[in-house]
């Protein structure tokens, strides 16, 4: 009662489940149209990876009721978005986390006590978010009503792995280095979501100038004001 305004998001991480993760978006969902007199929702979401013609030879994970999926954790918040339907939401579509080097992906010493992370994600430029410009994004979002019914994307910087290991080195005062593999040698790993990240990467370099454009740096100020810097963030 007395809420006007949202932001939702679900971690599919917390058990990997598609499922599970869509029941949540499901409840938040039914739980705003509850509430009533609701102005403003912010949705955190990802493309369908499922449809797009550059995945094409990427495995299926998982045969769901709305549809194959191919990275679940994208598919199933985009097949999300049908919960929301007559809701003033705007969906926004997030990018890989800067923050994701201090906890989610490794950073391996090498014997010269240098510091490396293997990832397949080519020599070219990706989306890359800090944490806290989503909260800013989000934020200039819910104060623009013009925004909804809209999809945008967030991202505080578009550089290489590679470029982003010189800025965490800058950070860290440590040489770090990235090494580039294929996406199905990565996916081949064999850790539990091995095949998931894989092909996510897969759908980031595969599709950089889609990616990249949805996810455009100047609209990203206009919402959230100055971009986070990622040698501060280390």
């Amino acid at each position: 009662s007395g809420c006007d305004g949202a932001f939702v998001v679900a971690n599919f991480w917390e058990g990997m489940d598609p499922n599970k993760e869509m029941k949540q978006y499901e409840n938040c969902a039914n739980a705003l149209k509850a509430v009533g007199g609701m102005k403003h929702i912010v949705m955190s979401s990802l493309e369908d990876t499922a449809t797009n013609p550059k995945m094409a030879d990427a495995k299926v994970l998982l045969n769901h009721p709305t549809g194959d999926m191919k990275v679940p954790h994208f598919d199933a918040k985009n097949r999300s978005h049908a919960f929301f339907k007559g809701l003033p939401v705007t969906f926004l579509y997030t990018s890989c986390f800067v923050e994701n080097f201090t906890s989610f992906f490794s950073l391996n010493k090498q014997g010269d006590g240098s510091y490396q992370f293997t990832l397949p994600l080519g020599e070219g430029p990706i989306a890359w978010t800090i944490l806290e410009d989503v909260g800013k994004m989000t934020a200039g979002i819910l104060e623009t009503p013009g925004m909804i019914g809209q999809t945008v994307g967030s991202a505080s910087l578009h550089c290489s792995a590679a470029q982003l290991a010189a800025h965490m080195s800058e950070a860290t005062n440590q040489t770090i280095t990235y090494q580039c593999v294929p996406w199905d040698t990565f996916a081949a790993f064999g850790f539990p979501g091995a095949e998931e990240l894989a092909q996510m990467f897969k759908f980031f370099t595969d599709n950089e100038k889609e990616f990249l454009a949805i996810r455009d740096l100047k609209r990203c100020q206009e919402l959230g004001g100055p971009l986070g810097d990622p040698v501060t963030t280390f």
